[in-house]
């Protein structure tokens, strides 16, 4: 069985594809093509507790086309692909006013188009199997109402989180046992603040321990996972606290966030 995961280059991606290597076989997908090829270097050297070698794959590729995720489809829709995970995403920091155009349609590009794309080409496969999963990582932002200077990361995120959400009651996936669930972290220890462009360190969970729990609460068929209590916090902070609040309080942290360093 083949497990393909999107962002595997970095971060809570490349955590979940060690993890997964270890009964998968795996397609190992990003852009940046040499980090890929010697991260498959690596999972190729491991033992699954079947007893075969891992077949680790790179597929260089730039999801934010839909050529490209088309592409990724084609490539591998004969092949038995079990798992989808729907790591690839970009951050951005700005007010509306100042933040360029074209970063913001790279984030939707990644975060929504990408990711519904490879979601809906894949999942046909796999209700016709009557097996599979797919995790779509979101983000705590995803529950929030929203941020300021975060506006279009945080609705890219609630989209993924109402989108995966919605599809997992469908009668077809429902019904043939294809697993659909969100990955909502707040903040992990990877790169990816640092190329939405904050300053300092952002702290936050370790992405090994993000991915781990993410894993092993994917095959107990949990929809929305949230890892770490103070994440599971404000998740139910946030059904019960005036949007304006949240709002006003996001604000304060994001201005705090991007002067620290």
């Amino acid at each position: 069985m083949i497990a393909i995961i999107t962002g595997a280059s970095s971060g809570i991606g490349r955590e979940i594809a060690r993890i997964l290597a270890r009964d998968y076989d795996l397609v190992l997908v990003a852009r940046r093509e040499e980090r890929l090829a010697i991260f498959c270097e690596e999972l190729n050297q491991v033992i699954k507790r079947d007893g075969t070698i891992c077949r680790a794959v790179a597929f260089p590729c730039d999801v934010s086309q839909s050529s490209e995720c088309h592409r990724l489809y084609e490539a591998f829709r004969d092949q038995p692909v079990e798992i989808l995970v729907n790591g690839a995403g970009l951050g951005g920091f700005g007010q509306i006013c100042e933040v360029q155009e074209s970063q913001e349609m790279s984030m939707l590009d990644v975060n929504i188009r990408a990711l519904h794309l490879l979601t809906k080409c894949f999942i046909r496969d796999m209700i016709e199997r009557k097996r599979g999963y797919i995790l779509n990582i979101a983000s705590s932002a995803a529950y929030m109402p929203g941020s300021p200077f975060m506006a279009t990361y945080y609705a890219s995120k609630a989209y993924v989180l109402s989108f995966s959400r919605s599809i997992a009651y469908e009668p077809a996936v429902k019904n043939s046992g294809v697993y659909v669930g969100s990955l909502c972290p707040g903040p992990v220890a990877t790169e990816f603040h640092q190329v939405a462009g904050f300053k300092g360190n952002p702290g936050g969970m370790s992405p090994k321990k993000c991915a781990e729990y993410a894993v092993k609460m994917m095959f107990r068929r949990k929809k929305v996972i949230i890892p770490g209590f103070f994440v599971k916090f404000t998740y139910f902070g946030a059904k019960i606290l005036p949007a304006g609040l949240l709002l006003k309080l996001a604000e304060i942290h994001q201005i705090r966030k991007s002067k620290k360093g």
